[in-house]
């Protein structure tokens, strides 16, 4: 590979970890093609990208920024997962696909400015995603506007029931 070859690549992953929201690296060694594909696919629908890297420019598109503790993890054959949403979805299948393959090693990784291990890695995969907990969250703010509508209706529910009950009371005295 020409040298201006291996500057561009360099430009190109130090661009790709500075704008992810989320990187990981992960160790792959003895995974086949088709199974690196098919776990490429679901980070593709999640938002995240695969790059398979040469560890020495790795290492070099990481010296000198935020990202240096990340070097000491460019060993043996490695891939990179970018993150450019939640980093939640991406750590997810992640951890499902180094469940299924014990080969597979999660490294570590750097997420929201701060570098991850590998087990902090299946702690941020354990945790619900952000479309979950948005979920959770509209969930509580709307939980009082229900009961209030619920309070609100309440007094003419009963009255209705009370009818009901008077208009059955008068229709059992008429057939007795």
């Amino acid at each position: 590979m020409a040298l201006v070859e291996k500057e561009q690549m360099v430009t190109e992953l130090n661009q790709n970890f500075s704008s992810a929201v989320a990187s990981f690296v992960v160790e792959y060694a003895g995974i086949s093609t088709s199974e690196v594909t098919a776990v490429r696919r679901k980070l593709n629908a999640k938002g995240a990208r695969l790059k398979v890297i040469k560890n020495t420019l790795a290492r070099r598109a990481v010296t000198d920024t935020d990202l240096a503790k990340l070097a000491e993890h460019f060993s043996g054959p490695t891939v990179v997962v970018f993150a450019d949403s939640d980093p939640v979805e991406s750590a997810k299948i992640l951890l499902d696909f180094a469940k299924k393959n014990e080969t597979v090693k999660l490294k570590g990784g750097y997420v929201d400015g701060t570098i991850i291990e590998g087990k902090e890695i299946e702690a941020l995969a354990k945790m619900p995603s952000k479309l979950e907990l948005q979920a959770k969250l509209l969930a509580l703010i709307a939980a009082p506007a229900t009961q209030l509508v619920r309070l609100l209706n309440a007094p003419g529910t009963n009255f209705v029931r009370l009818l009901d009950q008077y208009r059955q009371k008068l229709e059992q005295k008429g057939q007795s």
